[in-house]
């Protein structure tokens, strides 16, 4: 199968074959058709050597496990299944495998485009905002809001009835945040985005929560940029010149765009 895979230099990534993932007991198979860009992996990989396989985001659909060899899919994720999650590395793949109980079932209404932003970003700002406890009434500074994980941020923390300080690296990266809930927006340094706790089943409870607050369009995807995946050292080079204000999305060779815009709130 194709895959991404660090060069060692500045170009990044190059576009190479690789074996098929190995499927265990509990795990499941997919054939991935869209995957998220996140600044983490950008940090990796300036530094990674060659070979190294970036990703964690995807989306795509369930694959036909017995036709591959492996274990038939656990509980509810059937073939044809429209699933996306987050895996240990390596889902800018055609194929990636991971532990059954992290992929949440993509909802009627949502592309892959958009279910592909959530994971990393989503699921990180969801998490570090429930770690600070109730925040109705509070007071509560996003760095790094013009990013994907900063722009849920804002949006969630607005949804947990706190007021929302938005802190950008330039003054044009503030474009919108104020419609997303912001109720002021300075200029500072920017945060960078982590992964917190990502394990284990209630990651696709939060998924769905995630993916559900979208189909009912509150949640907003802030999509910068839809691009083949043959063009991915073009966006990682946009992301690290800080040129990309909210999510970049690659999608598989093949994988057409979804015709409908990105999901804002009303």
């Amino acid at each position: 199968m194709r895959a991404l895979s660090a060069t060692g230099d500045n170009g990044l990534v190059e576009l190479v074959r690789v074996p098929e993932p190995s499927v265990a007991a509990g795990e499941v198979l997919v054939d991935v058709q869209a995957v998220s860009v996140n600044r983490g992996e950008l940090h990796r990989l300036t530094s990674a050597t060659a070979g190294w396989r970036p990703g964690w985001d995807f989306a795509g659909v369930v694959a036909d496990q017995e036709k591959s060899g492996t274990a038939p899919a656990a509980g509810h994720l059937l073939p044809g299944t429209r699933v996306f999650g987050i895996a240990d590395g390596g889902s800018w793949a055609e194929r990636v495998a991971v532990p059954a109980a992290r992929p949440a079932v993509i909802p009627d209404g949502l592309t892959v485009e958009w279910a592909a932003t959530l994971p990393t970003a989503g699921l990180t700002a969801l998490r570090t905002l429930r770690m600070a406890g109730d925040l109705a009434g509070a007071s509560v500074l996003v760095t790094g809001a013009a990013g994907g994980g900063g722009r849920f941020a804002v949006q969630l923390a607005r949804r947990f009835k706190a007021e929302v300080t938005a802190v950008v690296g330039q003054p044009e990266c503030g474009e919108g945040l104020a419609a997303l809930g912001a109720a002021k927006v300075v200029v500072g340094v920017e945060g960078v985005e982590a992964v917190n706790d990502l394990d284990g089943p209630r990651t696709a409870d939060d998924l769905t929560y995630l993916a559900r607050l979208v189909a009912t369009g509150e949640l907003a995807v802030d999509i910068a940029a839809v691009n083949d995946w043959r063009d991915a050292r073009e966006t990682l080079h946009r992301l690290r010149d800080r040129r990309v204000a909210g999510k970049a999305v690659l999608l598989v060779t093949g994988v057409k765009p979804a015709d409908r815009p990105t999901r804002k709130i009303s």
